[in-house]
């Protein structure tokens, strides 16, 4: 199968189904259309589509579609964030450190990507923490201040 076709096949299953896993994924692709890739494959499909994880409420997470939303309804999902998964926000010389709930950094991360700050020269996160990357620390606290705004 080209990579086009499984790509649409696999936003198709993520719009229609709550899939936490990538073995999830693949079982669904082998049982209901007998088609077999490897997880290593998958996995890197969805890196490409920059899909990314959400809380369904039961300590349990499955994968989303990125939404072709505009900055502004990044910074309202980043306010829902904030006030469930942010831990804290902390400046450090030039850049900010965003503590958040395991598994959440990622999602929140993508969130401040698409709210195209001011300043920013990049993040990095891992599983709950998010580093925000700016050139010096009066940027830092400015952006700092655009992220607690309400």
């Amino acid at each position: 199968m080209e990579k086009e076709k499984r790509l649409e096949l696999i936003k198709l299953l993520l719009k229609n189904n709550k899939i936490s896993t990538v073995r999830e994924l693949l079982e669904i692709l082998e049982a209901q259309y007998n088609l077999i890739f490897s997880m290593t494959t998958v996995a890197k499909d969805l890196q490409y589509l920059n899909v990314t994880k959400v809380p369904n409420g039961t300590n349990q997470s499955y994968y989303v579609l990125p939404e072709k939303n505009s900055a502004k309804s990044y910074r309202e999902s980043f306010k829902k964030y904030r006030q469930d998964s942010v831990n804290s926000i902390i400046v450090k010389d030039s850049y900010i450190l965003i503590k958040t709930e395991p598994g959440f950094a990622r999602t929140i991360n993508y969130c401040i990507d698409q709210m195209q700050l001011p300043h920013v020269l990049g993040t990095v996160s891992g599983n709950d923490v998010i580093m925000v990357l700016l050139k010096s620390p009066e940027e830092a606290e400015y952006v700092k201040y655009l992220l607690l705004e309400n």
